[in-house]
């Protein structure tokens, strides 16, 4: 019996994939924007919740936040925090990306019930049309008669 995996879970991983692809971006860019850590994991963390859903957005909301304060926060590689800066940058950022995760669901959800509604409005126009022209139709022969 064959399995296969279904577009939603293709996506899911994916989306999933997006904060380690950007790690190794932001690690061959570093020089160039560093300090701005979380320059390169916000649009990650959208994309990821455009791409994967809610639960994926928020995954990858999370996974960024772990890789941001192990890799690029002082002190580097550890999950020490030297100030409150570096966690209230977390923070922000993590509450940010649920924003966002939200906003998408929202926006997919927005989306497939205004296409629902314009699926409904067509076949009502198209009943409408039809009883139209058997309405002409019975007038026609009412006046031939």
């Amino acid at each position: 019996m064959k399995r296969y995996i279904s577009k939603d879970q293709v996506n899911f991983l994916i989306a999933l994939s997006l904060p380690f692809l950007t790690l190794i971006i932001q690690r061959e860019l570093w020089s160039f924007i560093n300090p701005f850590v979380w320059f390169l994991f916000y649009p990650a963390v959208f994309f990821s919740a455009r791409i994967g859903g809610l639960k994926a957005g928020i995954i990858s909301t999370f996974f960024s936040a772990l890789i941001v304060w192990y890799f690029f926060l002082p002190p580097e590689l550890s999950f020490r925090l030297v100030n409150t800066n570096g966690l209230f940058s977390i923070v922000i950022f993590v509450l940010m990306g649920i924003l966002f995760s939200d906003a998408q669901a929202r926006l997919k959800k927005a989306n497939l019930k205004t296409s629902e509604a314009l699926i409904d409005s067509r076949e009502s126009h198209v009943k409408i049309s039809q009883l139209y022209e058997k309405t002409l139709q019975a007038e026609k022969l009412k006046t031939h008669f």
